[in-house]
């Protein structure tokens, strides 16, 4: 029965993760049309939203980035779109000293975790006491001191 069980739970979280994975590469490249689109039409979308009319849009430069839930996404399939977790990107901005610092400091994943520092890989993580076989990761440390060191690259950029 356990083993059963083992192979029904590793499957489904297994086409889980596919799933969030297909649905942030769809986010990455739905963001890089927009992106497109805002970016060709910057002097009229200013215009219309902000009743503001500029000389030139020269200097101006369109960032975006796709924002999940937790860790859960996978890495963007473009460099210059990261998918971020929404908590990470509010720490960003509240240490972000300009929004090119923040979409630099997106873009460099130097915010990704690291293993040994902020997790842990482990074989056969403890679930409700059913011998499942499989690996598993398991923080280090707590989000708070994980987001201080994360954000803290900021300032090499």
């Amino acid at each position: 029965m356990f083993s059963n069980f083992a192979g029904c739970f590793h499957l489904r979280t297994h086409e889980k993760y596919k799933q969030k994975k297909r649905i942030c590469y769809q986010k990455v490249d739905q963001l890089a049309r927009k992106v497109t689109a805002v970016s060709g039409n910057l002097p009229h979308l200013l215009r219309a939203a902000f009743d503001t009319i500029l000389e030139s849009t020269a200097g101006w430069k369109v960032y975006g980035a796709v924002v999940i839930q937790g860790f859960g996404g996978a890495l963007s399939q473009l460099e210059q779109f990261p998918v971020v977790p929404d908590w990470v990107l509010e720490a960003g901005v509240h240490k972000a000293q300009t929004l090119l610092c923040l979409a630099e400091w997106m873009k460099s994943l130097d915010w990704l975790p690291i293993e040994g520092r902020d997790f842990e890989v482990r074989e056969n993580p403890e679930l409700l006491s059913i011998p499942i076989i499989y690996r598993g990761i398991a923080p280090l440390r707590t989000g708070r001191e994980y987001l201080q060191d994360a954000t803290s690259t900021m300032l090499n950029l």
